[in-house]
Order: structure tokens, then sequence, then C-alpha cells
């Protein structure tokens, strides 16, 4: 989890771990003595296209004041699935102080019980963690 106020690179931070992960093993990785995300590199290129088959960003949606339960719902479906190859698969969850309490109860079971090579990256962006009264 990456908790702190907003703009302070969370989720930079978060873009730089997964592509160090994801790119290890192909052409053009992550740069580790610089710390730059090379541009020339699959993962990177799949990942800006939204088509990386191991990488799954939950965040807002545009229309929306809080993370869907169906987002979630979603979310565990395409986690259930077998993985298209043997890299992890990475769970991107922004703005998780804007998940309502449907979406917290249905993320709840995959965080505690994540199926193996999945892992997740949780951004909070408020001091309160998931409080609901």
């Amino acid at each position: 989890m990456l908790s702190g106020e907003k703009g302070i690179g969370k989720s930079t931070l978060a873009y730089h771990i997964v592509n160090h992960i994801l790119s290890f093993d192909e052409d053009y990785s992550y740069d580790i003595k610089n710390f730059r995300i090379n541009p020339d590199n699959k993962s990177f290129k799949l990942i800006l296209n939204k088509s990386n088959p191991n990488f799954i960003l939950i965040d807002i949606g545009d229309d929306k004041k809080s993370i869907d339960v169906n987002q979630i719902r979603n979310l565990i479906l395409t986690l259930n699935k077998s993985s298209f190859n043997t890299k992890p698969r990475l769970v991107l969850i922004d703005n998780i102080e804007l998940l309502n309490i449907n979406s917290v109860n249905a993320l709840l079971k995959i965080l505690e019980e994540p199926n193996d090579n999945v892992y997740f990256i949780l951004i909070n962006n408020n001091k309160r963690i998931l409080s609901y009264t």
C-alpha cells in the first residue's frame, strides 16, 4: 500500500515497480541504474495501450464518484481465469479511498486469499483508509 497526499508520486512509483517486475527478462528492460522505464519496452507499451495481460488497473470511472462493485467483480472474474504466461499478475488499485462499502466487501476476500502469482498495489490519497461509519 502506498499512502500519502495526492500528487506526491505514488502512482508514478507504482508504475515503475510494475515495469521493473514485468520487464525483467525482456528486451529494453527497466533501467534500474537510472530508475527509468524504457519507452521501447514491450510490457510498457502494452500497459500504455491497456492491453498487458499481466497488469490490471482499477480506478474511478470518469462519470463515477466511487469505484463500483462491478469493477471489483470483473477483477475477481479476470483473476480466476488462467494466466496467459508465467509472469506475475499485478493489480493496481488507485484511489482506494473511493471504494464504496460494497466494493470493499467484494475486494476483501481476493485480498485475503489471492491466487498464486497475483500481487496488489493499493494507492490511498486520504488520511483515512477505508473507514465507514
